[in-house]
C-alpha cells in the first residue's frame, strides 16, 4: 500500500506534522520501535483493519503499563457533514508480551 505524498496530504488536507516534544528515554525507545522496529508491524496488521488513513510513521508512546502500552495516531478526516477535514486521535493498546494491538 503506498500513501499519498505529503505535498497530496496537504492539498486533500489531511497532512498531520509529527509530534516533535521531547520524550523521557524509555518511552522515546519504546516509541521508535512502535515506528520502525519490533511493534511496527503488529501496529501496521492493526492499522490496515481500520477505516480511518492512519500512519505508523506517527505514532506516539502516550502511557506504558507494565502490561500494555497505549499509542495514539493522530490523523486528519474528512466527513460529509463537514466542508473541511478535522483532527482525530485514534487510540491503541499493544501488549508487549504477545505484540497484539487492539484500539481502544
Amino acid at each position: 500500500m503506498t500513501t499519498p505524498s505529503e505535498t497530496a496530504r496537504k492539498i486533500a488536507g489531511t497532512f498531520v506534522e509529527d509530534d516533535p516534544s521531547p520524550k523521557p528515554p524509555l518511552t522515546a525507545w519504546i516509541q521508535a520501535e512502535c515506528r520502525t522496529g519490533c511493534f511496527r508491524e503488529t501496529l501496521l496488521e492493526t492499522i490496515q483493519q481500520q477505516d480511518e488513513p492512519l500512519n505508523v510513521e506517527l505514532a506516539v508512546v502516550e502511557k506504558i503499563d507494565p502490561d500494555k502500552i497505549t499509542v495514539r495516531i493522530p490523523c486528519r478526516v474528512a466527513d460529509h457533514e463537514s466542508t473541511s477535514t478535522f483532527g482525530l486521535d485514534v487510540f491503541f493498546e499493544i501488549n508487549p508480551l504477545t505484540h497484539k494491538a487492539q484500539r481502544v
